[in-house]
């Protein structure tokens, strides 16, 4: 299966976005579209145009193209078809990707300005261990030959810590330990609200794209909540499903996720008498989604400034060694000189 990214997705859905406004038949748009894609994309486009011509409703031929439609977006468009909104719908759909991308490009930029900071200690950093290195003699050579000894062995640290955070996930996946991660990463006091957010944002963004397709409350409460991607929190879809089913409000439905403050469990409470839900849980993603970017600033330069930390103090560590080094060796002179 063709690997896709989160652009591409959003190219797609924009491009469909404005063939449907342009009253193009979606037989031809998916034509169109095929021609610009990799050659996997474009057979299956293909393949879609041709359901689509045999007489499948829309779901049908969007399943073809999985790399492109995830099953949460395949299933809103197959709702906005069937209720006559899907131009509505791509269009809340596509303004969620967008909030997606952007989510992910401010995220990138808040970890690379700590960053600098890192790359000061690393070319720093050895200029710290040199006293050191000198006074015992470990290494032989230049100045300049010792920093850069000094310079790649703190290059190794600090890629060795990084590249052991990158394949942490790797493991968890492999040891299927995704859903004990997942409650971890919800509980801890930092990523615990940076994730609360997260799957609140994703949970209100999907379920508001839902009802204004005209998808029935308790199948656009499933379909977002799949949405969400939360390992533990997938438990919770059929007791809130079942709340719903069994008479209850969408605000005690949602509760059962626990991922909305009571703040935005208000809101929700205020939408269901004024029949405005779908703009409401807009608004409440809009609002998440400022709050992840927020935390995870905060959790960016946390565990930056906590591998700084570490890095600095081993650092002074050495410095210390050799003042205090110096200072031993200048009480110990005096018998030196006796035995001499």
């Amino acid at each position: 299966m063709a690997v896709v990214r989160l652009r591409q997705r959003l190219v797609f859905c924009r491009s469909l976005l404005a063939l449907v406004k342009a009253g193009v038949p979606m037989t031809t748009a998916l034509a169109d579209m095929a021609r610009v894609q990799s050659r996997a994309l474009r057979a299956a486009l293909r393949r879609a145009g041709a359901r689509l011509q045999t007489g499948a409703t829309l779901a049908e031929a969007l399943d073809q193209i999985g790399a492109l439609v995830d099953p949460a977006t395949r299933a809103l468009l197959a709702g906005g078809a069937e209720s006559g909104r899907l131009e509505q719908t791509l269009g809340r759909r596509v303004k969620q990707l967008e909030e997606a991308q952007r989510l992910v490009g401010r995220m990138l930029v808040y970890s690379i300005y700590p960053l600098y900071l890192l790359a000061a200690l690393v070319f720093v950093g050895p200029l710290l261990s040199l006293p050191a290195a000198m006074q015992t003699g470990a290494c032989n050579g230049s100045l300049a030959t010792i920093y850069l000894r000094n310079m790649f062995g703190m290059v190794g640290l600090v890629a060795a810590i990084v590249t052991g955070l990158l394949a942490l996930p790797l493991l968890v996946a492999a040891l299927g330990l995704e859903v004990d991660a997942d409650r971890v990463l919800l509980r801890m006091p930092v990523s615990g609200r940076l994730y609360h957010d997260l799957y609140g944002m994703r949970l209100a963004g999907g379920l508001s794209t839902a009802l204004a397709a005209g998808v029935e409350v308790i199948r656009a409460l499933r379909l977002a909540s799949e949405g969400m991607s939360s390992p533990s929190l997938a438990a919770r879809i059929g007791p809130a499903s079942d709340r719903l089913a069994s008479g209850g409000s969408l605000t005690d439905a949602l509760a059962e996720f626990g991922v909305f403050d009571p703040s935005a469990l208000g809101q929700v409470v205020v939408a269901e008498r004024t029949g405005e839900l779908d703009d409401a849980l807009d608004r409440i993603a809009q609002e998440l989604s400022e709050s992840v970017l927020r935390r995870a600033r905060l959790a960016a330069f946390l565990v930056l400034g906590l591998l700084v930390a570490v890095l600095l103090a081993a650092a002074v560590a050495k410095m210390l060694g050799v003042i205090f080094g110096s200072i031993s060796g200048a009480y110990q002179l005096p018998d030196r000189i006796d035995r001499l």
